[in-house]
């Protein structure tokens, strides 16, 4: 006993017990339904207009992603040639000072071994000079000595005086 319907995407059967029990049967009958349903999708006007669509909409959003895709990437290529750009700028201007650095160093060794010998001959000249200075003192102390000598007296004198005078 074999009944049959038709509903909106095609047709369906139920088959009596002999049939269902054989599993052969059950995949044979699955692949002639799959085989009717999409021959119903593909004669339906109506089907194949979505299927033109939805082909058309999944073309265009494989192109804008695509595209984004495509402008991410350049974005992260000028990115890295900015980088590589900056990294070999940073790289010449260190060598360069690297030699000036190395120039400096030259010239600051030979000024130290040049000027050595000066630094030296003015450290002794003014030792000579804080000699004649510390002399210079001494003289100038030996010789106010008289003078000092009086400064004090009169001083002497003259409290002597207020002393008296208070008395």
């Amino acid at each position: 006993v074999s009944t049959q319907s038709t509903g909106e995407h095609g047709t369906w059967r139920s088959l009596n017990g002999d049939m269902a029990d054989s599993l052969e049967n059950r995949e044979a009958y699955a692949f002639e339904e799959a085989v009717s349903e999409v021959a119903d999708l593909l004669t339906d006007t109506k089907t194949l207009e979505m299927v033109e669509q939805n082909i058309y909409r999944m073309k265009r959003e494989r192109e804008l992603v695509e595209t984004r895709l495509k402008e991410a990437v350049e974005a992260q290529l000028r990115g890295v040639r900015t980088g590589l750009f900056n990294l070999q700028k940073v790289l010449r201007e260190s060598s360069e000072i690297g030699e000036s650095m190395d120039t400096v160093n030259r010239e600051y060794q030979s000024l130290y071994k040049n000027l050595g010998g000066e630094i030296k001959e003015i450290v002794s000249t003014r030792q000579v000079h804080r000699q004649h200075d510390l002399l210079h003192r001494y003289l100038q102390n030996i010789y106010s000595f008289k003078e000092d000598v009086e400064v004090v007296k009169s001083r002497l004198n003259q409290v002597m005086e207020r002393e008296r005078e208070r008395e």
